[in-house]
């Protein structure tokens, strides 16, 4: 084993409640201003080796902390242990890493082992919708390494309901939850057809959160963030045998149907119990434009039928201000942006063709705000801007970006107690500011 030592270096061994070298160790390192951030970022990842031993070099000089977690499970991030506090140079680093407790369960439904099903762990009025794949022929699952304290679990599995677990408490030994009972979800079904009447097969329903494009996910990922999708047969006939879409926390969740040429279907909000629901296509059109005054920024575009005002389809505008929404329902839309002050357009789509629009935002600036000061807090705008949000974008030298922001004299503060003064211009189109907060009133 060859060890390094250097003034630019950490490096240390990993050991258990034993003593006893852990292998395998996730390492992470990073300065201490990252302490406060909700995204962090690490200055070097790395595992222990099979001696539990791990090592770095050519860190900035400078103190850093050194955590530790498992990685030898899917569950290994709801453990991690206090930072140690290093400096450069220091090479004889001992990293406790705690066994932890472990919960273990049997899942059931219908009366037999549920062989293939998500589970997620989550402490108390939180929720994690990142599921575990759990695939078992006995349905037991076991969750190692779990810090003391009290926790929760989700689980849902194929044509089940959610079971949320609550108030578990976990010490440094093993819990048993013992048989887990799944109830099944809710049967939707129905027909899909045409302008005509006629039944139409291999059309796909759609059970979603939102009308934005879905992103990459495994199917249990989906049905964790409550999406679901079925296609209907030669008959026409669609069937959810057991969905569970409306305990996701976020708005109520759509049902919709989709042929690749015979279009869409106007949305529905799902029900919530068992229903039959039938769709007819409407055809499908594109919906395109333009976004004038931009200047290089981006935003988002939504697109309302003004048959279904409760539903806003979502999309990007690119870098040259273009956007296009590839399939929608013919029909009236109001086209608007998430821009403060910028007007909305109406355009009428016809199905089978392409209809464009253009978009004029209102004279707005990007403002870069320097705050000197390492820190993750909210950013205060007195008076408030409307559709503009703040996000830490640059972790080296903390700068907040806020864009679309209107002409005119503001104060700006991060405790709401002391305030900065400033006055944006209509020119240039970027503009810099040093908070330096002030008692201002």
């Amino acid at each position: 084993m060859a060890y390094i030592y250097s003034d630019n270096a950490l490096s240390g061994v990993v050991i258990d409640d034993n003593g006893e070298p852990v292998g395998g160790g996730c390492i992470e390192i990073r300065k201490p201003t990252q302490r406060s951030r909700s995204i962090v970022f690490n200055e070097w990842v790395g595992v222990s080796d099979s001696n539990g031993y791990f090592e770095v070099d050519g860190l900035e000089p400078g103190e850093y902390d050194v955590i530790v977690s498992w990685s030898d499970d899917p569950y290994s991030f709801h453990y991690k242990a206090p930072p140690y506090i290093a400096r450069t140079g220091d090479t004889n680093i001992r990293l406790l890493l705690p066994g932890g407790g472990r919960i273990t369960g049997r899942v059931l439904f219908n009366g037999v082992p549920l062989e293939h099903y998500g589970i997620a762990l989550s402490r108390p009025n939180t929720i994690s919708l990142a599921p575990v794949d759990v695939r078992a022929v006995d349905g037991r699952f076991v969750i190692p390494h779990i810090e003391s304290g009290t926790w929760r679990i989700l689980l849902l599995g194929a044509g089940t309901r959610r079971k949320v677990i609550e108030e578990i408490k976990v010490d440094q030994t093993s819990l048993d939850l013992g048989d887990v009972v799944m109830e099944h979800g809710h049967r939707i079904e129905g027909y899909v057809r045409d302008r005509a009447g006629v039944l139409v097969s291999d059309a796909h329903v759609f059970i979603r959160q939102s009308l934005g494009a879905a992103r990459q996910q495994s199917q249990l990922e989906a049905w964790f963030q409550g999406n679901f999708e079925a296609i209907s047969d030669l008959g026409g006939r669609y069937l959810f045998d057991g969905v569970d879409a409306h305990a996701v926390p976020a708005e109520t969740p759509r049902i919709w149907a989709m042929h690749d040429t015979l279009g869409l279907s106007l949305v529905s909000e799902l029900p919530k119990s068992d229903t039959k629901l039938d769709f007819a296509l409407s055809g499908i059109a594109i919906l395109q434009g333009i976004v004038c005054g931009l200047e290089g920024r981006h935003t988002t575009v939504f697109a309302v039928h003004v048959d279904e005002p409760q539903n806003a389809r979502m999309v990007d505008v690119d870098d040259e201000g273009r956007f296009q929404f590839e399939k929608v329902p013919p029909g009236d839309y109001v086209v608007s942006l998430g821009v403060p002050q910028t007007k909305p357009a109406t355009v009428t789509v016809v199905d089978g063709q392409t209809a464009t629009v253009t978009l004029v935002t209102p004279p707005t600036v990007r403002l870069i705000v320097r705050i000197g000061l390492n820190r993750g807090d909210e950013l205060l705008i007195d008076p408030p801007i409307i559709g503009v949000r703040m996000l830490i974008t640059n972790g080296v030298d903390d700068r907040c970006t806020l864009n679309f922001v209107p002409p005119g004299k503001y104060r700006l503060s991060f405790d709401g107690v002391n305030w900065t003064a400033i006055t944006v211009a209509v020119m240039p189109a970027e503009q810099t500011v040093d908070l330096r907060p002030n008692q201002d009133p």
